[in-house]
């Protein structure tokens, strides 16, 4: 019975750069799934400043537009770039680049949220993770794509930077709506701002 018990033992063992890859998968997903929540929370909240000027009309608009009206991350960059072009020219001309960036953004963020990792071999013992390859289908055809430490911080530091850029946006559309001077409003108080996250320089993770 030891001797079986050893070898289911040995049989369940992942290897060190597979248990590493993963690791460093789950940090990196989570950093960037985290970074693209934060946005799409602060556009919501752009989109519904416009539409409801009373703080108590907030909750039905939320529950019936954005839960079960069930619009897509996609379609409320559309939104908001029509709100900024028609309803805030000024506003949009201070940003040129955002709706683009958005964009390129919501890519990233689908291929985290829907692509596999291709894990190392045991062939490659000791080795020392620096990235991870993802695994999607593109136009019917297998595609993989390496994720770089330096790319995932760089794709963390775009999210936070739109996220910051995003809620000045929010400050300016609840100031032209209002006629008021921006103020740390109740509303402002309550977005979850996005934090900027450096990865760890850990071989192990």
């Amino acid at each position: 019975m030891t001797e079986e018990k050893n070898t289911d033992s040995n049989e369940m063992e992942v290897p060190k750069p597979v248990q590493s890859a993963l690791q460093l998968d789950r940090l990196v997903r989570s950093y960037t799934l985290h970074q693209a929540i934060s946005i799409e929370w602060v556009i919501d909240n752009i989109i519904a400043t416009h539409f409801c000027h009373k703080k108590e009309e907030y909750p039905l608009f939320f529950s019936l537009i954005f839960r079960e009206g069930e619009i897509t991350f996609s379609a409320k960059i559309k939104i908001l770039k029509k709100l900024l072009k028609l309803k805030y020219p000024d506003i949009n001309k201070q940003f040129p680049k955002l709706i683009k960036r958005l964009d390129v953004f919501r890519d990233v963020r689908n291929k985290f949220a829907h692509s596999g990792i291709v894990l190392p071999t045991e062939a490659l013992p000791d080795q020392v993770i620096n990235g991870i390859t993802l695994k999607y289908y593109k136009d019917g055809v297998e595609t993989r794509e390496e994720i770089t430490r330096e790319k995932a911080e760089h794709y963390n530091q775009e999210g936070w930077e739109l996220s910051q850029e995003l809620i000045v946006i929010l400050a300016l559309v609840t100031q032209e709506i209002s006629g008021n001077a921006p103020e740390e409003s109740e509303q402002t108080v309550e977005i979850e701002t996005a934090q900027q996250v450096i990865l760890p320089d850990d071989s192990t993770a």
